[in-house]
């Protein structure tokens, strides 16, 4: 498996990751903010890949999986009710709404 290979087998397996949590997170607020700038990051990791940029892919892809993982986290720890009540730290600011 070559490098770009294995980016794009990076990116798709983040994809698919984000569209499942698109459809487990109830709040439109949190989809909206958090999974979109995911998505951001991920399609910028693929535009830079496409154009040879490997490190700046790969930066790009990394911040896409750390939001990924911290959205994954909170849907664990909180249920797919989650809600984003104020704009400060988003671990600190996640409230149960179950």
């Amino acid at each position: 498996m070559s490098v770009d290979d294995a980016l794009e087998a990076q990116i798709a397996t983040l994809k698919a990751t984000g569209r499942e949590l698109e459809q487990i997170v109830g709040d439109g607020e949190v989809r909206e903010s958090l999974l979109r700038l995911a998505s951001q990051f991920l399609h910028d990791a693929e535009h830079y890949a496409a154009n040879g940029d490997e490190e700046t892919a790969r930066l790009a892809l990394s911040h896409a999986a750390q939001l990924v993982a911290t959205i994954s986290r909170l849907v664990e720890k909180f249920g797919p009710g989650l809600r984003v009540v104020d704009s400060g730290r988003a671990e600190r600011n996640v409230r149960r709404t179950r």
